[in-house]
């Protein structure tokens, strides 16, 4: 759901600020000031972006260095798409209607699917865990701060968020599907 969605974004958030992904701390995703926070800083690479033409923004090539998790981040949690097609930025159009601005950002599902990848290092995901394992389900019931198990056991909210996002990754390179949410 939407919770677990932002507890992922919050995790994503501490690691671009440096900041170390609690054990003793459980992110429900009720409070997400390191999510916001890189979602103000990506915000003037969306909008800038938006000034060059769509074609130039998803088949153009760019060497410049972007913020992380920009694709996690920067799009809805309840609507819009994320393209099997590669690019660097989340694509913004210069102007929206109140009739198509659920579609936007449009997202890229390559990089999505790096971004988890990242994230699944810094949670210690196991690569073999599923999201309906039955494993998945019992951290998901009972977090453990255990400073000596992987951080996915006390963050299993997040990281059911990033087997979910991670099997839909995993779908749209399988089929050439764009991921919707909505």
């Amino acid at each position: 759901g939407y919770s677990g969605l932002h507890a992922l974004r919050e995790v994503a958030g501490r690691v671009w600020a440096g900041k170390p992904v609690p054990r003793d701390t459980l992110l429900d995703g009720s409070d997400t000031p390191y999510n916001e926070a890189l979602f103000e800083a990506a915000l003037p690479e969306l909008t800038n972006g938006a000034a060059k033409g769509l074609f130039a923004r998803l088949f153009g090539k760019s060497q410049a260095k972007h913020l992380p998790f920009m694709h996690l981040v920067c799009h809805s949690d309840a609507q819009g798409y994320y393209v099997p097609v590669d690019f660097a930025v989340p694509v913004m159009p210069v102007e929206m209607d109140d009739d198509t601005a659920h579609l936007w950002p449009l997202g890229s599902a390559p990089a999505l699917a790096r971004e988890i990848a990242e994230l699944f290092g810094i949670l210690e995901i196991p690569a073999d865990l599923t999201a309906a394992s039955q494993t998945t389900q019992d951290a998901m019931e009972k977090p453990d701060a255990d400073p000596d198990l992987p951080l996915w056991r006390a963050q299993p909210i997040a990281t059911y968020s990033a087997l979910i996002l991670r099997e839909a990754c995993t779908a749209s390179a399988r089929t050439g599907a764009a991921i919707s949410f909505g």
